[in-house]
């Protein structure tokens, strides 16, 4: 498939460098829900972002998440669609620590980090790969604007929410039909704790 499938042809920017992708586990298309993944961080950053917390933005849809708890905010985010985690972290070079972009496995790549819990936000109907596309886009977007990651205003949870922006601008079915169907599948969870539950590839 090709990585244009969303690419605007008024775009002046080329889009990025596609990354082979392999394991498609979504090609049907099901509907399956969208995760915000939190872990915590280690060291001095965990203890200044449990001070900054309360600081960061909140999108409309998220304002309905009264249940998240503060720790949510403090920690490290990332996006898990079925079996896979999207997330930005923070990589070491002489520049300084700058932006990176990885997708791993949900089970292998949480295996040995305590993890403070997960929130559902919404469905989709994309596969893996256009996930993962819109992945580089946000990744890329951000690097544009700066290359070095910032602890309170460059990081992974701005990260996090660019990508949920583009997977619901870009969701190839009619967001009144996804309602729908979604109306008639389990509630996704404002908070739960642990993640055993989405160690499995989720398809409703």
């Amino acid at each position: 498939m090709s990585p244009n499938w969303f690419w605007s042809s008024s775009s002046s920017r080329s889009p990025p460098t596609p990354h082979a992708f392999i394991g498609e586990t979504n090609g049907q298309r099901s509907l399956r829900p969208v995760f915000i993944f939190a872990r915590r961080l280690s060291g001095s950053g965990g203890s200044i972002m449990s001070k900054l917390f309360n600081r960061t933005p909140i999108p409309k849809w998220f304002e309905e998440m009264t249940q998240i708890p503060s720790a949510f905010w403090s920690g490290h985010w990332g996006v898990v669609v079925g079996p896979y985690l999207y997330e930005m972290k923070p990589i070491k070079s002489n520049r300084g620590d700058v932006l990176q972009f990885f997708r791993g496995s949900f089970e292998q790549d949480t295996l040995w980090f305590p993890d403070i819990g997960y929130t559902g936000v919404f469905y989709t109907d994309l596969t893996d790969e256009e996930i993962n596309t819109n992945a580089l886009y946000a990744h890329d977007d951000m690097r544009a604007e700066s290359v070095r990651y910032d602890l309170t205003r460059h990081n992974c949870q701005h990260f996090v929410l660019a990508l949920l922006d583009r997977l619901q601008r870009h969701s190839q079915m009619q967001k009144a039909a996804i309602a729908q169907f979604a109306a008639q599948m389990q509630p996704l969870p404002p908070f739960q704790q642990p993640m055993a539950t989405l160690q499995q590839p989720i398809v409703l």
